[in-house]
């Protein structure tokens, strides 16, 4: 499926977790600018520029329960943009909490990022990126991955996204979403980290991929 940017105006409150990082930067762009009310948890609240009347920045840990209730207080759904840094090991202890959190929270929506080559998505793309992880991020990074995704996929409410390699580059406008496994065109170039956001934004208002695992890659040049 291909979609391009359409800024409707939502009123919707929005629990975000790693809004600080490459996707998550533009997805509070995203969010913001649709008329979402966004909560954001954030380690180090120095570090969010962005500044709205409809954005709370919120001191605390994604791995926390107790921090993941508060954030969550209110909000519709929750959007997590998190990834392992420097060999810190973040994606399973999240999701191990969101799981927990869904006990009590049975009707919040969850959109969950992962990566292409998790939940057997992919072989060839998981053995590629054990091997370059092993020397660059540690022999534990792609199993963590893998961990979060496997017990988040099929979830109630929960959408599990795995993008292909991404890049610094602006976005398209458009992504091609499937859930189909396999690899991306490398015709199509490489998947924007604005264009994911751009997904993750869309899904806002998008229930179609609830409860399912969706593969994300570059949408084919014009």
């Amino acid at each position: 499926r291909h979609t391009t940017t359409e800024f409707s105006k939502m009123t919707t409150t929005v629990a975000l977790l790693g809004g600080t990082g490459g996707v998550g930067k533009h997805f509070l762009d995203y969010a913001l600018e649709r008329g979402c009310k966004v909560r954001m948890l954030c380690r180090s609240p120095d570090k969010v520029e962005k500044e709205s009347d409809d954005l709370t920045v919120l001191k605390g840990d994604a791995t926390s329960l107790d921090d993941l209730k508060t954030v969550t207080e209110g909000a519709d759904i929750l959007v997590c943009c998190l990834g392992n840094k420097n060999k810190t090991l973040i994606m399973k202890k999240s999701a191990e909490g969101i799981l927990e959190l869904k006990k009590t929270k049975p009707e919040l929506r969850v959109v969950f990022i992962s990566s292409l080559g998790m939940g057997g998505s992919s072989p060839v793309v998981h053995f590629l990126l054990s091997v370059i992880n092993f020397f660059i991020a540690g022999k534990d990074n792609v199993p963590d991955y893998d961990a979060a995704d496997g017990l988040l996929t099929g979830v109630d409410k929960v959408v599990v996204v795995r993008p292909d390699a991404l890049g610094e580059d602006p976005g398209k406008g458009k992504y091609l979403a499937t859930l189909e496994d396999g690899m991306g065109n490398p015709f199509n170039g490489v998947l924007s980290k604005q264009d994911v956001a751009l997904f993750f934004a869309d899904l806002v208002s998008d229930t179609q991929y609830d409860g399912k695992a969706v593969q994300l890659y570059a949408a084919k040049k014009e």
